[in-house]
Formats: structure tokens, sequence, C-alpha cells
């Protein structure tokens, strides 16, 4: 969550209190690339860290999109920033599975505006919009980045589903294996939805500002953020 009066009395955001000191340690251990992540541990992080990662690699991603090629029955998402075609098709897959999916994000976004809805229009048109799939876009900015699965998984933190998320900047997620606590996430993205609207069938957006989006995010790409 951003530190700011907007993120915490106009945006939409998320925040995660996790007391104890065996996870001050962990996510030390984890930040310094110290150990995997381990989803056996109940509560884990995952990371990205341009210290101590490999230029262009990003362990995180592949653990995200397992995570959601793990949904067997449900997928809620509340994201702030699209656009990285991986997880765009990791939730067509989720949908042509079977599994309710939705996804929550904001009408108009302050910035990669154009890709959020290009993105939400890629996954309804190839999907065909059926109905286990929602797409509700909500008239305030949403900068919440939330997953939930099976109402039982959860990844909430800083990272989008972006490629400069996932390559570019140093990031930090909490996953959790807890239903109260993926179901508690669950209801409060349900109360930011009521807000909101469904997408019905297509989504517009301006092409040309998709592109120009998508030119800048490969050059900040290249160029190292």
């Amino acid at each position: 969550m951003g530190i700011g009066d907007n993120h915490r009395h106009e945006w939409i955001d998320v925040m995660v209190e996790a007391e104890g000191r065996q996870h001050v340690a962990r996510l030390r251990d984890r930040m310094a690339g110290a150990d995997e992540f381990d989803p056996s541990r109940g509560i884990d992080f995952l990371v990205h860290s341009r210290e101590a990662h490999r230029k262009r690699s990003c362990p995180m991603i592949s653990h995200r999109l397992a995570l959601i090629d793990s949904a067997q029955t449900s997928l809620t998402v509340e994201m702030a920033y699209l656009g990285d075609r991986r997880f765009t098709a990791a939730l067509a897959r989720a949908v042509t599975r079977g599994c309710a999916v939705k996804l929550v994000t904001a009408e108009n976004a302050d910035v990669l505006g154009a890709t959020n809805r290009a993105t939400c229009d890629l996954l309804l048109r190839t999907t065909g919009a059926p109905e286990n799939l929602k797409v509700v876009v909500l008239p305030r900015m949403v900068h919440s980045k939330v997953v939930v699965i099976d109402h039982r998984f959860a990844d909430v933190g800083s990272a989008n589903f972006t490629a400069l998320s996932h390559g570019v900047y140093d990031e930090i997620n909490l996953y959790a294996d807890s239903e109260p606590f993926a179901r508690e996430l669950e209801a409060e993205i349900d109360a930011h939805c009521e807000e909101g609207k469904v997408a019905s069938g297509r989504m517009t957006y301006r092409k040309m500002f998709s592109g120009l989006e998508k030119a800048v995010v490969a050059y900040q790409s290249r160029r190292g953020g």
C-alpha cells in the first residue's frame, strides 16, 4: 500500500500485518536470497530483488503463475495494473477449466489505464465471456494487488500483473495458506465491488494509448526501470 492520504482515503488499497519475529527473520532471508519460497510453511514471502537475483530473472513469477494454475474452483483477483500476457493467459486457463474467476480493477487507472482495459477486453474476448468469468471495474483507483485461490490461498503485496513487476522492480508479496484470512480478503473485495459495474461482453479502450503504454513499459524493462 502506498504511503499517502490518497491511498488511505480515496484509492482502494490493501495492507497486511504479519506479527512475529519469525516472519521478520524469514522475510530477511527471502530478501537476501538465502532460501527458496516454501508454500508448505503456511506463511511465506514471494520476493523479487534486483540485488539478490541475477539480472533478467524473477523467481516469484513462476510461483505466482503456479498458484493461479493450481486453482480448482475459484479465483478472485483485485489488481492495480495488468498487461503481462503470461498472467492474462493463466486467468484464461482458469476460466476454461471452469473456475469461477473474478477480476477487479479500476475503470480508469492512474497509469496504464488503456492497457488495463485492453487486458480485460482480451480476457473477455478469448474466453467468450462465460458466466464463470466476472470482470468488475470500479470508479475509484484500485491500487491493491490481491490474488485469492480456492477460498484458501492468498497472494497479496506489491507486485502487479506487469512485466515491470517481474524483472525490473523490487517486489514483496505475502503468501498465506489460511482459509479464514483468504475469506476475509474475498469479503473485502466483495465490498469494493458494491460500487463497481460488471463488464458485459467487451471493453472499449484507446488502441493508440495502449500501444504507447506498452512501448513505455518495454523501454523501461530494457533500461532496468
